[in-house]
């Protein structure tokens, strides 16, 4: 008997099935290690070289309601539920995030990119600076990449301020 692959007959779809079912299996695994971060907790995402910054706050820190209603300068920040915060706290500690960063709130002179989470009044930071090892550089994407997909996974309806209407997206030069 001759058994092959029929990739032919194989649609788009077909081709996610296994590897949503694989993430499904480790969602499944992992589950019971991810509780709720009650703590107040704000991390923050900072790209020195354009100047982007991306935050959370997690519901424990900050009233939804309340942030959302106020008019702010941009929406760089994101609160996001305490579940989700706790994913990511799990991940950033599988990541030996608070092993490896500074136990404080210092910039890092010549950081490229910087995470900084502080839970309770401690502070830990994390920088890439040019120049560092491989290892560190390889550290700090998979914790921007955690950072950013609970962020991405957020939405938020934020009021900011906007003096030049609908101007304000007809000149995107300069922004990153």
């Amino acid at each position: 008997m001759i058994v092959r692959l029929l990739t032919s007959h194989s649609t788009i779809k077909m081709r996610f099935v296994p590897l949503f079912l694989s993430f499904l299996a480790m969602a499944c695994a992992v589950a019971p290690k991810i509780q709720p971060e009650t703590r107040a907790v704000r991390v923050t995402y900072v790209d020195h070289k354009s100047g982007n910054k991306i935050g959370l706050f997690n519901e424990s820190n900050v009233d939804k309601t309340n942030y959302y209603a106020q008019m702010r300068r941009d929406a760089s920040y994101k609160v996001v539920s305490d579940l989700h915060m706790g994913a990511l706290i799990f991940q950033l500690r599988e990541l030996h995030f608070f092993e490896d960063a500074a136990p404080n709130a210092q910039r890092v002179r010549g950081a490229r990119s910087t995470i900084q989470i502080a839970i309770e009044g401690r502070t830990w930071t994390l920088a890439y600076v040019s120049g560092g090892s491989q290892e560190k550089l390889l550290q700090l994407q998979d914790c921007t990449s955690a950072v950013r997909a609970i962020y991405d996974a957020n939405q938020s309806f934020q009021n900011v301020e906007n003096n030049d209407g609908a101007d304000y997206f007809k000149d995107a030069t300069g922004r990153s």
